[in-house]
């Protein structure tokens, strides 16, 4: 069904990359600086914890490449493994 970024956001190093978010498969793409795609990101199924059948809103990454999901006024943190 194709794809909607929604967001970007650039980390710097050790590991300097861009990352975006679509919205459609609730996927994190971490692209280089050349826009080489390095790796996809996606939330992972947990019972205890579930995913809003809604699409992503938003998204953020900290200096401990901790990753955080918003779905409208619920956040989601996780590592990035």
């Amino acid at each position: 069904l194709g794809t909607h970024f929604v967001g970007l956001q650039q980390t710097l190093s050790p590991n300097a990359s861009i990352f975006t978010l679509d919205e459609v498969s609730s996927a994190l793409y971490q692209f280089s600086f050349q826009l080489n795609l390095e790796r996809t990101y996606k939330p992972q199924l947990n019972r205890k914890y579930p995913i809003p059948t809604s699409s992503p809103t938003g998204f953020g990454i900290t200096q401990d490449n901790d990753v955080f999901l918003a779905y409208g006024n619920q956040l989601f943190i996780a590592p990035m493994q």
